[in-house]
């Protein structure tokens, strides 16, 4: 009985030693396959984290690019607004040697005196013309006269009668 109950035992722990191995077979195929699983999620983790930094990089340029654009608008705006200053503090000046130019006197002071500026040219037009047209009236006169007197002697030596009368 005794070799029996050895041979039964051994038979036992033979079986049980079989199914330990079968079982650490087993457990060693379920971590080899969880490990390859992991290395492919890992895999997949690293393209995806590769794209996503390419991306990034991506979005990075487009923001110096805009950060670029956004620069010279603003020097622009900056040399607008200095311009805008300048133009303004001109027109001051300006403002200020008209009001020193024209004494207080008001716009519609003004437009009178030149009304009558031109007024005045116009009347001395007037006077030059009619000088000089009296001028001409006066040496034309005699040589018309003349030159009348001649015609009617030239007709009565040519013998026709009422030419003058």
């Amino acid at each position: 009985m005794e070799d029996s109950l050895v041979n039964m035992l051994q038979k036992l722990l033979q079986q049980e030693s079989e199914d330990m191995t079968d079982d650490y077979s087993w457990q060693e195929k379920q971590l080899k396959t969880e490990l390859e699983l992991t290395r492919d999620n890992l895999r997949t983790k690293e393209m995806e984290v590769l794209a996503m930094q390419k991306a990034l990089a991506v979005k990075d340029e487009e923001l110096k690019t805009v950060l670029g654009k956004l620069d010279e608008k603003e020097r622009e705006l900056k040399q607008t607004k200095e311009e805008m200053l300048k133009d303004g503090n001109d027109l001051k000046k300006l403002y200020t040697l008209a009001e020193e130019r024209i004494g207080g006197r008001s716009i519609a002071d003004l437009a009178i005196e030149k009304l009558q500026l031109e007024a005045t040219q116009l009347e001395g037009f007037d006077l030059r013309t009619r000088v000089e047209n009296d001028k001409c009236f006066t040496t034309v006169k005699p040589k018309v006269a003349r030159l009348s007197a001649l015609t009617e002697r030239l007709v009565q030596e040519a013998g026709i009668i009422g030419a003058t009368d």
